[in-house]
C-alpha cells in the first residue's frame, strides 16, 4: 500500500461520511457569501440612502437564511448519526469490487483485514484514498482464481497504456486481469479521465486481495 503523510483516517467508505467531511466547506462558503453581501451593501448605502434601507432588509433576510441553513445542516448531521444503520464493511467491499471488476464476492467466504479511508490534509474536500485488504478462505480462493483466469481478455494487456488495447473491445468490460509472477493484477480500461483510478491485485501466496482506490 502507498503511504500518505498527515492523514485523517476514517473507517469505511460511506456517502454520509463524505458529506460530513465537506460540511465545513459548505458553512465557510455561506459565511463568505454573506460577508460579500454585507460589504457590497455598505458600499452602496453610503452613497444611496434608499438603497441602504433595502440593503439592510436584504442583510436581515440573508442572515435568517444563513442561520436556518446552519441549523438544518446540524440537524441532519445529528439525525444521521443517531438513525443510520451500522456500517457493513463486507457488503460495501462486495459492492465496490463488483462495480469495479464485475466479480461478485461471497461475503461469507472472506475476512476483512483493512477497510479505511484516508483524507489527506490540505487536499480538496472530496479527495480521498480508500484502502482495502481481504483474505479469502482457502477453498473459495481457488474459485476466485478460476474466475480471474477465465475472465474476458485475460492476459491480453499488462498496463493502461499497452498498445494491445487497440485490439480489445472495451465496450462491455471494466478492465482486464493479467498474471504477474505470484500476483493477479487488474488493469482498468483506458479513458480520458478516470475519477477513481485503482490499484487492485490478488496475491496467490497469501490468498489476499489488495485495493487502493483514489477518488479525485
Amino acid at each position: 500500500m502507498r503511504a500518505t503523510s498527515k492523514h485523517l483516517q476514517i473507517q469505511g467508505r460511506s456517502a454520509k461520511r463524505i458529506f460530513i467531511l465537506q460540511m465545513h466547506r459548505n458553512i465557510v462558503y455561506l459565511f463568505k457569501r454573506f460577508g460579500r453581501r454585507v460589504f457590497q451593501s455598505r458600499t452602496s448605502s453610503s452613497c444611496h440612502p434608499l438603497v441602504g434601507i433595502a440593503a439592510g432588509q436584504d442583510i436581515e433576510t440573508m442572515t435568517s437564511k444563513l442561520i436556518l441553513t446552519f441549523l438544518i445542516i446540524v440537524a441532519l448531521t445529528a439525525c444521521s448519526t443517531k438513525t443510520k444503520k451500522p456500517y457493513n464493511s463486507k457488503l460495501c467491499i462486495q459492492y465496490d469490487i463488483g462495480k469495479l471488476t464485475g466479480i461478485n464476492l461471497d461475503t461469507t467466504k472472506f475476512t476483512v483485514l483493512v477497510d479505511s479511508i484516508h483524507n489527506t490534509e490540505g487536499a480538496f474536500d472530496l479527495d480521498y484514498t480508500w484502502y482495502v485488504n481481504i483474505r479469502f478462505d482457502n477453498n473459495y480462493f481457488e474459485n476466485i482464481k478460476q474466475v480471474i483466469k477465465t475472465s474476458v481478455n485475460y492476459n491480453s494487456v499488462t498496463h493502461e497504456y499497452d498498445k494491445n488495447w487497440t485490439s480489445v473491445d472495451t465496450a462491455k468490460i471494466k478492465g482486464v486481469w493479467h498474471s504477474d509472477s505470484t500476483l493477479f493484477k487488474f488493469v482498468q480500461k483506458p479513458r480520458q479521465f478516470n475519477p477513481e483510478p485503482i490499484y487492485l491485485s490478488v496475491d496467490t501466496l497469501t490468498k489476499t486481495l489488495d485495493l487502493e482506490l483514489i477518488h479525485l
